[in-house]
């Protein structure tokens, strides 16, 4: 077994290659203009991304998936970016990895919503009261920041609070460098990776 500083180690690695696919995103524009990317395809690709690291280290028992959970009273959640489960999903779109889980299935597992950046706090607040009808154990990642790191650990705080289990940033901004944020990345692959069922 690898000791714990190499895994850590190898994790870093991947966050800086993560941090260097997603530079893409800055270099094609933040607005609807010829060459840019639809912001829906550019979460797409950093929440798919995301998943394909953390598929690495979570437990093979577990699937994971986006798409939509169906609860026990026949009502689908929102879309989720990421969710792990076991057994198998409802229905799935195989060609683009969607599908519809039963909440039964997610109750081992998790959710995890991943924003590009801070989107309003009472947005937050609404989307967790609304996945927590689906899923117990919620997670966010908020990739990218320009705040300080005492604003972000107690931006961490505050969101807690609302309910989500655990909040992850990855890149901190400094003008126009990308600052990787390793504590984050590897408490969650720690989190995942030791994930009990």
């Amino acid at each position: 077994m690898v000791d714990r500083t190499r895994r850590e180690a190898i994790w870093d690695m991947r966050l800086s290659r993560l941090v260097e696919s997603m530079k893409l995103y800055r270099l094609t524009g933040r607005k609807y203009e010829q060459g840019t990317l639809h912001p829906y395809v550019s979460g797409l690709l950093l929440s798919s991304s995301i998943m394909a690291e953390i598929r690495q280290v979570t437990p093979e028992s577990l699937r994971l998936a986006w798409g939509q959970i169906l609860n026990n009273n026949d009502i689908l959640s929102k879309e989720v970016d990421i969710m792990a489960y076991l057994g198998k999903p409802l229905h799935q779109w195989e060609d683009i990895g969607f599908s519809i889980v039963h909440k039964d299935n997610v109750d081992f597992g998790f959710v995890i919503e991943v924003k590009r950046s801070f989107p309003n706090y009472q947005k937050l607040k609404r989307e967790f009261d609304d996945l927590s009808q689906f899923c117990e154990s919620v997670l966010l990642i908020i990739y990218e920041t320009e705040n300080s790191m005492k604003g972000i650990r107690q931006r961490e705080t505050e969101l807690r609070g609302i309910g989500y289990k655990d909040v992850f940033h990855f890149v901190r901004w400094k003008e126009e460098d990308a600052y990787p944020l390793y504590e984050d990345w590897n408490r969650l692959m720690r989190l995942v990776s030791e994930w009990s069922l």
